[in-house]
């Protein structure tokens, strides 16, 4: 997930990351603020991007990912101030209209399958917490 269009530091713009559709969601939430009506929208993000956790890409991919939510932020929040000074007394945050999520699984020891002694960190840590990351695709 990444939009170049809306990141506030203008030398990451030339990474072009053209993705539209995080600027479309805040462009749609702003307008909902603006009118006084009700929207939540709910975003499900990969747990951990696919690729060796420690690559330059994958952290790349994390800082973007990163930019991208805090400008959508940064753009409904802007649209609340706007909304609140013209309403008295209303309370409103930005995860009243947008929250994200990574799904996720716990495993009871009782019900888990171990196929062998954890080999490494990871693994052990994996068996220790039985928390394993839910797979998540859209079109």
């Amino acid at each position: 997930m990444g939009s170049s269009f809306m990141w506030s530091n203008s030398s990451d713009r030339k990474v072009k990351c053209n993705n539209l559709v995080p600027a479309e969601i805040t462009l749609k939430i702003c307008s909902k603020i603006a009118a006084g009506e009700k929207f939540t929208v709910y975003i499900l993000l990969p747990m951990w991007p696919e690729g060796v956790a420690g690559s330059k890409q994958v952290q790349d991919i994390l800082y973007w990912q990163r930019s991208t939510i805090e400008s959508m932020f940064k753009k409904i929040h802007a649209a609340l101030v706007h909304r609140m000074q013209q309403c008295n007394g209303e309370s409103i945050e930005v995860s009243d209209y947008l929250n994200f999520y990574s799904l996720g699984t716990r495993e009871a020891p009782s019900t888990s399958i171990r196929l062998g002694i954890p080999s490494s960190k990871d693994e052990r840590i994996l068996a220790i917490t039985r928390r394993h990351p839910v797979y998540v695709h859209s079109k």
